[in-house]
């Protein structure tokens, strides 16, 4: 029996628990009772770490994110390092890249900086349960932030975009304004990627089309994404293909280069996507249409629940958010 047992028997969180152990905090003396009571029941023994928890804090918050170049990381990361700085609290910031060791580096430097709490922005930190012990380790030691990605743990949060129905959504409305020779392109197989794929094929089969291999194409992490999804493109040359549903607008604008190659007229022949909602779907020509996956909210969300969970208040352990399709010029879609 540990802390988070003893929590989740009382209908309380690990923070109240421990101020309850340390004597410390505002806490009401019939949960007060009802916590000592399920402690005495199951020879409950304070760890260290129990003890720790609510005490002494560092006023920091470490942030990690895979990629600062990219515009959904760089946006986000600002927006969350903005919020924790409005209310008292500096940051350390992790660049961290893709590699799994590295990610847990990371992991272990905060941890031994004595942070209250981490931070991981983009679902690139959701993979395979085996790659994500060093989360779950380190939840067992502070609070844990998922921005974009879900990892059912103890002390772990989860604040997210509804990615699957998002690209569930605008495929099926380019299907239902007459496109059905689709691709879809995208550029990893994360927790997100793996949403937004799942969408995408759903849409298709729900209209009676085949969803093909051929057509779903992973373009990887590369250092050139616009560049290297036109290029991806070009091998395509000669299919019959009158819609682009991307993951992303980098992709997109690789995209409607493709197009322009090869001289399809934009959205009268094609019809273009993106996802993000980013600054660059505003500077293409024609103006992308994209999904808006509501980071702003998602990112003060995630903020508030975190600041909630030190506090040692309940909080909703996972929150989806609908996102919404913003059409430009990239799209004709029907009502």
């Amino acid at each position: 029996m540990n802390i988070y047992d003893v929590s989740k028997k009382a209908g309380v969180s690990t923070a109240t628990v421990s101020r309850v152990i340390n004597g410390s905090g505002k806490v009401s003396e019939e949960t007060r009772r009802r916590i000592l009571a399920i402690m005495d029941e199951v020879s409950y023994t304070p760890s260290t770490f129990a003890r720790k928890l609510g005490s002494s804090s560092t006023m920091t918050i470490g942030i990690m994110c895979v990629d600062s170049s990219d515009p959904f990381f760089a946006r986000a990361v600002n927006l969350i390092d903005g919020a924790l700085k409005e209310n008292n609290y500096e940051t350390l910031m992790h660049c961290t890249g893709y590699e799994l060791a590295n990610k847990q580096k990371s992991v272990k430097r905060l941890l031994a900086s004595r942070v209250d709490a981490i931070i991981m922005v983009g679902s690139s930190y959701v993979e395979s349960e085996e790659n994500a012990v060093y989360i779950k380790e380190a939840a067992k030691e502070l609070p844990v932030m998922m921005v974009n990605g879900v990892l059912r743990y103890p002390n772990v949060y989860n604040i997210a975009s509804d990615d699957k129905d998002a690209a569930y959504q605008i495929t099926a409305r380019f299907i239902e304004s007459g496109r059905r020779n689709l691709i879809y392109l995208y550029d990893s197989a994360n927790y997100s990627g793996i949403k937004k794929l799942s969408g995408f094929a759903l849409a298709l089969e729900q209209a009676g089309i085949e969803p093909k291999e051929d057509r779903m194409i992973l373009v990887g992490k590369v250092s050139r994404p616009v560049e290297n999804a036109k290029a991806r493109l070009m091998e395509l040359k000669g299919m019959e293909i009158d819609g682009i549903v991307t993951a992303n607008d980098l992709l997109a604008a690789g995209a409607l280069k493709f197009a322009k190659e090869i001289g399809v007229s934009v959205p009268e022949q094609m019809f273009i996507s993106g996802f993000d909602n980013s600054n660059i779907a505003c500077c293409c020509d024609p103006e992308l249409t994209s999904i808006d996956n509501k980071l702003e909210p998602i990112c003060a969300t995630s903020v508030a629940t975190l600041l909630g969970v030190l506090e040692g208040r309940d909080m909703p352990k996972t929150t989806l958010f609908s996102s919404a399709i913003i059409e430009r010029g990239t799209t004709r879609l029907k009502p």
